[in-house]
């Protein structure tokens, strides 16, 4: 049944009753909740010209599109069901990069704020708080909460547009400074070294693995030929590689 609410002023404020669908106690209620509408001014002198700001908020409720779900914590969704939902099914150390997001950045960030109720002013000003990490870490903490509300978009339990779809990251990207070393540094490792370190250091000079892939490779992934990549190691953690592109033999030029 859709409801049209209870408008009404208290001193210098128009203010709007309604009931709300929550989940308490794991059951669904509707809860009676007072929003405060705007001030009393020349816009807002009668009942009427804040009829229109009732409504919009009623709306999604009598379209259907509030689910009580969507009033979870934000803290208790991510604890209780998005966390689980990537332990189960991303890779460990998306787990890991996921959890130490959460656990350092944002937890304590979030207070009780429900899914519902954060929008995109919330992200924005989440990510500015943050101090004492660069640009790419900042962009992995955003990652972390677009993440969260897709998850709950994709259980239906929210609708629309992502609230961190309109986050900017603070700061620019800067291009990593790797060390890159010479024809005559590798050489001059590889004499110094024995088996099977010698080995090791060659393989991982000039095929361009990652350290999980080569950390998982076996002797019987290589043909006389080609490197075949067919297993990563984050850890202790034995994981297929991570993308179906990683998995592309890797030719071996024979030694001049």
């Amino acid at each position: 049944m859709s409801q049209r609410g209870h408008v009404f002023r208290f001193r210098k404020s128009w203010f709007l009753k309604f009931y709300s669908p929550e989940i308490a106690n794991g059951v669904r209620v509707s809860k009676r909740v007072c929003k405060k509408l705007a001030p009393v001014n020349d816009t807002y002198r009668k009942r009427s010209d804040v009829q229109f700001l009732a409504d919009k908020i009623l709306e999604p409720i009598n379209s259907g599109a509030v689910v009580p779900e969507s009033s979870m914590k934000v803290a208790e969704f991510v604890q209780h069901h998005y966390l689980p939902w990537v332990k189960a099914n991303l890779r460990p150390a998306t787990l890991h990069t996921y959890s130490e997001a959460w656990r350092c950045h944002v937890k304590d960030r979030v207070g009780k704020i429900t899914l519902r109720e954060f929008r995109t002013v919330h992200g924005q000003r989440l990510i500015q708080s943050i101090d004492g990490i660069g640009h790419t870490s900042l962009q992995r903490v955003k990652s972390f909460l677009s993440g969260v509300f897709t998850f709950a978009k994709q259980e239906g339990i929210l609708d629309g547009v992502n609230p961190m779809q309109g986050v900017r990251v603070k700061g620019r990207p800067s291009k990593p400074q790797m060390p890159v070393y010479s024809i005559e540094e590798i050489d001059n490792a590889v004499s110094l070294l024995s088996e099977p370190a010698r080995t090791i250091w060659i393989v991982a000079a000039f095929s361009g693995l990652r350290v999980s892939e080569l950390r998982g490779l076996r002797w019987d992934d290589w043909d006389g030929d080609k490197l075949f990549v067919r297993r990563s190691v984050w850890r202790t953690h034995l994981n297929a590689p991570k993308t179906l592109e990683s998995e592309a033999p890797v030719p071996v030029l024979p030694a001049i």
